[in-house]
């Protein structure tokens, strides 16, 4: 038996109607959404204002393969404890916001405090005679 375009188009079009009829309407999300309120991570996506796929450029670049990956695996303070100046970098490169934000408003940020950061702070640099050391 030959199925001609028209019963094909006719076919396809009950199937969706069937379909949408049992389960609703179909709503993917636009855009880069936010975290959702219960991960490791929607605090500090709130500081920087990035959303998932943000988040997973920055998984990315410590060897994580997406959000739910990391949101699994890592905090954000945590990460940020493994390789402070990494963290920064990254989180620069993947938010204007951070862009603007000192080294340890960033990490405040990831330590889940509002203010500057104590412990874990990106030491400043300066460069003298004998190369880099801390000021």
């Amino acid at each position: 038996m030959r199925v001609t375009r028209r019963q094909l188009r006719r076919i396809i079009k009950e199937e969706v109607a069937r379909s949408l009829n049992e389960t609703g309407p179909l709503y993917v999300p636009a855009g880069n959404p936010a975290p959702p309120a219960d991960s490791n991570w929607s605090d500090f996506a709130a500081a920087l204002d990035i959303g998932v796929l943000d988040l997973e450029e920055i998984g990315y670049e410590f060897g994580y393969e997406n959000f739910h990956d990391l949101d699994q695996s890592i905090s954000p303070a945590s990460l940020a404890d493994r390789d402070a100046r990494a963290f920064v970098a990254a989180a620069k490169a993947n938010s204007l916001r951070a862009e603007d934000m000192s080294d340890n408003d960033i990490l405040a940020a990831a330590s889940g405090f509002g203010g500057h950061a104590s412990r874990g702070a990106v030491p400043k640099t300066r460069r003298s005679g004998r190369g880099i050391g801390r000021e």
